[in-house]
């Protein structure tokens, strides 16, 4: 398991729609921030900062920690559309 770097925010909102077609998750319009991800399952929300061109790699780890631990995809998943 390598670490990430800073990624896109075109990529990432590409990821988060591929989750959101493919996954047991809802990305929703955030008030304090872009967008907020609900997972279905449990009704956790995780918010996402995304208000830059890139999004810095300790969001990205923390986001994926986040999806593994509410089972909404599996880190070869994540790591096949961020990386």
């Amino acid at each position: 398991m390598g670490e990430y770097a800073n990624v896109k925010s075109k990529t990432f909102f590409q990821f988060l729609s591929w989750l959101e077609n493919h996954r047991d998750i809802q990305i929703l319009a955030g008030g304090k921030h872009v967008a907020k991800a609900k997972a279905t399952k449990t009704g956790l929300v995780y918010p996402l900062p995304l208000n830059h061109g890139v999004v810095n790699k300790r969001i990205v780890k923390a986001f994926r920690d986040w999806l593994i631990a509410n089972s909404v995809c599996t880190l070869e998943e994540f790591d096949e559309h961020v990386k």
